[in-house]
């Protein structure tokens, strides 16, 4: 059992290698990926478009991050005996999604019937993703 769990931490750890570059930019600024779209465009389909590359390597990169953080949580229920913890990270990510699906709705909502509503929603994905995996990667280390 154990040697299975440390492949499985040697796959993760390689297939998402590029993600850990990401995650410097991470600590400095959270608007960073709204900000590289901005200026690489000034078209607000491309800007879409490129905010929706942004969310597809974030998700990834939050979910490496959420699995390492279970499998930290995994093995401190092998040697407590105690799931509590492991039960209340899954809650707060559930939470957490709720929260943000809530909150960027009223943002779009706030800019509808606007052409930025879809950028607003999807920048704003962006920031709290982001806020929050800075938070993940504070409890990982």
């Amino acid at each position: 059992m154990m040697k299975s769990t440390i492949i499985v931490k040697l796959f993760f750890s390689l297939a998402y290698l590029p993600l850990t570059t990401f995650s410097v930019q991470l600590k400095a600024d959270p608007t960073y990926p709204i900000k590289q779209c901005q200026q690489s465009t000034n078209n607000q389909v491309a800007l879409s478009q490129c905010l929706d590359i942004k969310i597809k390597n974030l998700n990834q990169e939050f979910n490496y991050y959420v699995q390492q953080r279970i499998t930290q949580l995994e093995e401190l229920v092998v040697v407590t005996g105690r799931d509590d913890a492991l039960k209340a990270f899954n809650l707060s990510l559930d939470e957490f999604a709720s929260y943000r699906e809530a909150n960027c709705q009223y943002r779009y909502q706030a800019m509808m019937p606007g052409s930025g509503a879809a950028i607003e929603y999807k920048s704003c994905f962006v920031q709290l993703t982001k806020q929050r995996l800075k938070q993940l990667l504070n409890e990982i280390n």
